[in-house]
C-alpha cells in the first residue's frame, strides 16, 4: 500500500502533467502542502499560514478534492 506521501506526490505529478493549474501557482500552492495524515476519507495538510490556507481552500481545494 502507498504511503499518503506518495500518494500526494502522484497528484502533484497529475497537476504538473495535465496543466491543471500554471508552474507558478503550482509553485507558490500546491508544492507547499505538506502531507499530515489521511483518515477515514479526510486529507491533513500542513502549511506555513494562515494566508497560504485561506487561498488554497478558496482557489485550490476543489482541484485537491478531485
Amino acid at each position: 500500500m502507498e504511503s499518503f506521501d506518495d500518494v500526494w506526490n502522484l497528484v502533484k505529478e497529475w497537476f504538473l502533467e495535465h496543466n491543471v493549474v500554471s508552474n507558478v501557482a503550482y509553485n507558490l500552492w500546491i508544492c507547499c502542502l505538506e502531507p499530515v495524515k489521511l483518515k477515514e476519507g479526510r486529507a491533513v495538510f500542513s502549511v506555513r499560514s494562515d494566508f497560504q490556507k485561506s487561498i488554497i481552500e478558496e482557489r485550490y481545494l476543489s482541484l485537491i478534492k478531485e
